[in-house]
């Protein structure tokens, strides 16, 4: 992965590195390695480590000293405090939009909605995800609360 000049070094690692678990890139129990994620990188081990502490702070991953850090596998309870943190931030969003959105925002909604259809049907599950997302973001959008929107996509997985 080539470093972009926007972000800090550590910032764009730790969206890298974020992404990929989301999107389950990594096995739940996985071990990986500081000193391969920089190389991978290409960049010191420094931006890794500091990039790591933030993804464990956030429970995607445990520190490993001397070793690197290791994929949190989530127990039941954290997966229904997350998803339920999710739906009430998410209506949150879907009560301000139904409140301030503009016809413009409107039209967007209607448009990300439609494009959920054609995945749906033929039982894409990637092209869903993707599609699900612009349609929740149009949503988000249309709130009108930058916050509100930054908090709702930050606890997306």
């Amino acid at each position: 992965m080539t470093m972009t000049a926007s972000g800090s070094k550590t910032d764009q690692i730790y969206d890298a590195l974020r992404t990929r678990l989301m999107q389950g890139h990594y096995q739940f129990g996985e071990v990986l390695s500081t000193y391969e994620l920089a190389q991978e990188f290409g960049v010191s081990r420094r931006p890794v480590m500091d990039a790591a502490m933030r993804l464990a702070s956030e429970g995607f991953i445990s520190i490993i000293p001397q070793v690197g850090c290791r994929v949190i596998i989530p127990d039941e309870d954290r997966v229904r405090e997350h998803f339920a943190l999710a739906g009430i931030l998410e209506g949150a969003g879907a009560k301000l939009a139904a409140l301030n959105a503009t016809e413009v925002q409107l039209a967007d909604i209607d448009a990300a909605l439609g494009r959920c259809a054609g995945p749906a049907e033929a039982d894409d599950a990637a092209a869903f995800a993707a599609a699900n997302r612009d349609f929740h973001s149009a949503v988000l959008a249309a709130s009108g609360n930058q916050r509100l929107t930054e908090l709702a996509k930050h606890a997306w997985i």
